[in-house]
């Protein structure tokens, strides 16, 4: 399964271990995992086309009961960093961006996630930095493209869309947590997604 990097939104309300708080006052270390089950209908195939330097396509959203969203995915190759200079930097991969990219079914499967997401810093709110959500409440979505795989004069695998982004129910779950969170993905009924 190729679900890609997990986009989950959200920032829960909980108190935080002085000793697990960073520089920025973030949380520097996972409090645990969770694990989301990915079920999609067998009816119906989903992919995504994937740029040469996307890093992967994101189908799960998570989010607080406020809606406050977090950004699990970096924007691109590059990693950001707010030293205590208060100075963003950025350290990129040198590597070509050039190409179609390639195709990716979105298949059933598990994910785990450790609560690391992309957030804004102490440096300011265009310095996005990986950090951890705190232990809390959260809501989950899965949402995938409906299309299909095709591998034109033997190159590598195309995704054609076939219709308009789906998503499943919100569910609702606790961070972290040994129970699997079920996701699923109903084709009979588009919904908007939750991003």
């Amino acid at each position: 399964m190729r679900v890609g990097s997990l986009m989950v939104l959200a920032m829960a309300v909980g108190a935080c271990s002085a000793e697990n708080l960073g520089q920025s006052g973030q949380l520097d270390a996972s409090v645990g995992t969770v694990t989301f089950h990915i079920v999609t209908p067998t009816t119906q195939s989903f992919c995504d086309q994937i740029g040469p330097c996307a890093g992967g396509a994101s189908h799960v959203v998570v989010s607080t009961a406020a809606g406050t969203t977090l950004d699990l995915t970096a924007s691109s190759f590059c990693e950001s960093s707010c030293p205590q200079s208060g100075q963003c930097t950025q350290r990129c991969l040198s590597i070509s961006c050039i190409g179609p990219g390639e195709g990716s079914a979105v298949t059933s499967g598990d994910q785990q996630w450790s609560g690391v997401y992309y957030g804004p810093s102490v440096c300011g709110a265009t310095c996005l930095v990986p950090t951890y959500a705190p232990a809390g409440q959260y809501v989950a979505q899965f949402c995938a493209t409906p299309g299909t795989l095709s591998s034109p004069d033997a190159g590598p695998p195309t995704c054609t869309t076939t219709g308009s982004v789906e998503c499943g129910p919100s569910v609702p779950f606790n961070f972290p947590s040994a129970t699997p969170v079920d996701l699923t993905l109903s084709s009979l009924n588009p919904r908007t997604p939750r991003i």
